[in-house]
């Protein structure tokens, strides 16, 4: 038996959802990545998601202290989908967003 299992491509509330799932909580995420805006710009997968993530998490390994930032975001998508930009926040007001 074979057949083909296709999965819609998510929506912006669905991938800020992945994207909060894909990164730690143990994870420290500079207070101007914005998931909600992270999403919004980047019409990936599940699976493209949490390679990104994978990768942003092993850049942020390299900082001390080692935090999640946007540049770790922008290295890792430059590597995995280099004509896809994501553009920074225009205001940075709260802490952590995990929201």
């Amino acid at each position: 038996m074979t057949g083909i299992i296709e999965f819609s491509m998510p929506g912006p509330n669905a991938r800020k959802t992945l994207w909060q799932q894909a990164i730690p909580d143990d994870i420290k995420v500079d207070r101007r990545v914005r998931w909600p805006q992270v999403a919004q710009q980047l019409p990936l997968t599940g699976g493209e998601i949490a390679a990104l993530a994978d990768t942003a998490i092993a850049l942020a390994h390299q900082k001390t202290p080692s935090t999640l930032t946007l540049a770790c975001l922008q290295q890792a998508l430059a590597l995995h989908h280099p004509r896809m930009t994501l553009s920074l926040p225009k205001t940075s007001t709260s802490k952590r967003s995990k929201s």
